[in-house]
């Protein structure tokens, strides 16, 4: 007899490995075989994380085209299981695997457009949180601000990427119209992935800009992110900074 536990890890191996052996034993015979009963349940699994993925990565699809993508994503679904029962959480990892498949190596920038994707889609989907009431400032002195943290708004991300894949995002959208070509030499982009008003908004950040973004993001006390900014963009503005990013709805707390 076999243990629920043990059951469930066998169905799952046969499920995305393709050999039904042993648990094909376990499963009722119909009108229809084991295998057979097994091999429409594994293709309808196959295909949910399919349509999970072209729904999360458009951009990509609208690159490639349905036969790559779909020889892709069934690739990536047969070694990369969903943990959740939402399938909004699927497919993090998509990127990863688009830097490391043999048939994209001629397209090395889609890597960080499916991670660009990823955040667009994280952002989408996040929960609203109220903005930092900007009042609360007052409440500290001078010498109190280089200590304080912020907490960056669940709706913003940040990605990087040494090529220009906000460029790349936005000529392929379905909206677009306009000149789409794209240089691959434009350099290193830095870019922030907010929501505002339930549209997305991709935003080109300055180096010092990510830095102290980043650094707020990551639990950085105000005057150490700024000094990293400062790092990076020596003529780096904070009044700027506070006036583009606190006020805008980027942050959602202060901790003191």
């Amino acid at each position: 007899m076999l243990w629920l536990r043990d059951l469930q890890e066998q169905f799952t191996q046969a499920l995305f490995s393709g050999v039904d052996a042993p648990i094909e034993n376990v499963i009722e015979a119909g009108s229809l075989d084991p295998s057979a009963r097994l091999g429409i349940y594994r293709n309808n699994v196959l295909g949910n994380y399919r349509n999970a993925l072209r729904d999360t990565y458009p951009v990509i699809l609208r690159l490639v085209g349905d036969e790559f993508f779909n020889a892709a994503a069934r690739l990536f679904a047969k070694q990369s299981f969903s943990d959740s029962g939402d399938l909004h959480d699927y497919g993090e990892e998509f990127g990863a695997f688009l830097a490391a498949f043999p048939p994209a190596r001629g397209l090395p920038y889609l890597a960080d457009v499916a991670r660009l994707e990823w955040a667009v889609h994280r952002v989408f989907h996040a929960a609203d949180a109220k903005p930092l009431d900007l009042s609360r400032l007052a409440e500290f002195s001078a010498d109190r601000l280089p200590a304080l943290r912020f907490t960056l708004s669940p709706a913003a991300r940040l990605v990087e990427s040494i090529y220009p894949i906000a460029r790349i995002w936005h000529v392929s959208q379905p909206d677009y119209a306009g000149d789409d070509t794209v240089s691959l030499d434009e350099g290193t982009q830095l870019v922030l992935v907010s929501r505002r008003d339930h549209a997305i908004e991709l935003r080109p950040l300055t180096t010092g800009e990510h830095a102290m973004l980043h650094a707020l993001a990551t639990g950085r006390p105000l005057g150490k992110a700024l000094a990293r900014a400062l790092v990076v963009e020596p003529n780096f503005g904070v009044q700027k900074f506070m006036t583009d990013f606190v006020a805008t709805s980027i942050f959602t707390d202060i901790i003191c």
